[in-house]
């Protein structure tokens, strides 16, 4: 699925311009006068387009840059870090992976981060006139779990290909209606859909949007470029989402992958016994005296106590 933005827009139709004006002085006499009349202005519209979209792009980056020093959050211009670390569209695809306009913060100390994911497609040639970009905000999860992704319908049947065909259906119609949840694993699924999870996702702040589990990152992402008030408004609502994931999948997933997502693990004071502190076979530098975790008995594995950040939190 290539999108048509407007700087690729403005790029083909200036590059049009550009070879029918080049066609022009090569042939000369009335052919060229013809093609002249029709590249000058197609190379005038790219330009012109070219123009208002790098406008965008400078204004998004200073709003940007004002919400990282309203919210305390690091701005950064540029990173590789994301490439690979995700699998699924709109990562995994095209050349010159990259990612513009990063801001990583924390909310209520949940770790959070946002920037436009970016690739080319195409051959080398063309690959600066298909730059692709996508507004990815996350938040980062303390236990890496299986992909799922809840997609609107209307999206997966465009993007069928790249998500899959997988849908799992719950006792909600309305839930039904609006979401396509793709995951090759059914019964991890549906342990997920509480009826917590399915009504938070019913919400009017969450209409349109699509919200993956993917390891140990919950994220959204959407084609071109979020302003602050949107970003802000999926953080919140990857925050609540994560906090409806149930105990007991992130219990099951946290014994079964040795415990705390990479970025969550607990520090281990240096007042902690040498055998603590250094990496060996049996304690892999973790004090497990130290740290006993959450108590046992949960009560109910549903209910509003549970808190998928404060549970692994020192």
């Amino acid at each position: 699925m290539h999108r048509v933005s407007l700087r690729n827009l403005s790029a083909l139709v200036g590059t049009a311009g550009v070879i029918l004006v080049v066609a022009a002085l090569y042939l000369g006499g009335h052919p060229g006068a013809v093609l002249a009349q029709l590249g000058g202005p197609c190379l005038g519209i790219g330009i012109i387009g070219w123009c208002v979209d790098a406008f965008a792009v400078a204004r998004h980056r200073r709003d940007l840059r004002a919400f990282a020093a309203s919210t305390g959050a690091v701005y950064e211009d540029e990173t590789y870090r994301y490439s690979g670390r995700f699998s699924r569209y709109p990562f995994g695809l095209g050349k010159a992976l990259k990612q513009r306009d990063v801001l990583t913060g924390h909310l209520n100390e949940v770790p959070w981060a946002t920037f436009t994911h970016h690739f080319s497609v195409g051959n080398d040639l063309l690959m600066e006139l298909s730059d692709e970009a996508f507004q990815v905000t996350l938040v980062e999860l303390p236990v890496a779990l299986p992909r799922v992704e809840f997609v609107p319908e209307n999206l997966a049947t465009r993007l069928a290909r790249h998500l899959g065909r997988t849908d799992v259906d719950v006792e909600s119609i309305e839930f039904n209606r609006t979401w396509r949840v793709i995951t090759e694993d059914p019964r991890y699924a549906h342990a997920l859909l509480t009826p917590r999870m399915v009504a938070r996702l019913l919400e009017a702040d969450a209409d349109e949007v699509v919200v993956r589990i993917e390891g140990s990152a919950l994220l959204t992402w959407q084609a071109g470029r979020a302003d602050a008030a949107t970003i802000a408004r999926r953080i919140a609502l990857l925050t609540a989402v994560a906090r409806r994931i149930p105990r007991y999948v992130v219990q099951d997933y946290r014994v079964a992958h040795g415990g705390f997502a990479s970025g969550w693990e607990r520090a281990i004071p240096d007042t902690a016994p040498p055998w603590a502190r250094m990496p060996g076979i049996l304690t892999a530098g973790k004090a497990t005296g130290i740290d006993p975790g959450p108590p046992a008995g949960y009560g109910n594995q549903d209910d509003e106590s549970f808190d998928i950040f404060r549970m692994f939190r020192a």
